[in-house]
């Protein structure tokens, strides 16, 4: 996904392969995916120890935050010692050319403040529907400790 201006494009298409998906977990903070695209973009920005990083891989929110919360988490999720330079670049052009359509739309006239935004299209993705379902959780129990402590 790629956010330009508030506005999203939820038909990003997951370049890794189904066994790299399923090592490195959610993408989420540092993982493979996001450690690709900054090879890409500014390499200097990636410490060289990325190459032997344990995998600390969760296949959805809970699993993450479980991580996120044992002593030695180093402060990364998925395996991001399999990025490369150039699944980043192939991210990267996606964002670029679903960015570009955003800007002919606008270009062309049509009014940008009637195109789908972030929030409407908020559900689609399994990280956000996972941290929704979480959140609702949390509200309910807040809800419920508020209706018996009046």
């Amino acid at each position: 996904m790629v956010h330009v201006f508030g506005y999203i494009w939820a038909a990003s298409r997951d370049f890794r392969t189904a066994e790299e998906q399923k090592e490195d977990g959610q993408a989420e903070h540092a993982t493979m995916t996001e450690t690709s695209v900054i090879l890409a973009l500014k390499p200097e920005w990636v410490t060289p120890d990325y190459k032997t990083a344990r995998p600390h891989a969760g296949a959805n929110i809970d699993e993450l935050e479980r991580i996120a919360k044992e002593k030695d988490w180093p402060g990364y999720f998925g395996n991001p010692s399999l990025a490369t330079a150039s699944l980043g670049r192939k991210i990267y052009q996606q964002w670029l050319t679903q960015a570009k359509e955003l800007v002919s739309q606008v270009l062309s006239g049509q009014d940008y403040r009637k195109l789908p935004r972030y929030g409407d299209l908020y559900s689609g993705d399994p990280a956000d529907v996972a941290a929704a379902k979480q959140n609702a959780a949390l509200e309910e129990k807040h809800a419920s400790w508020i209706r018996n402590h009046p």
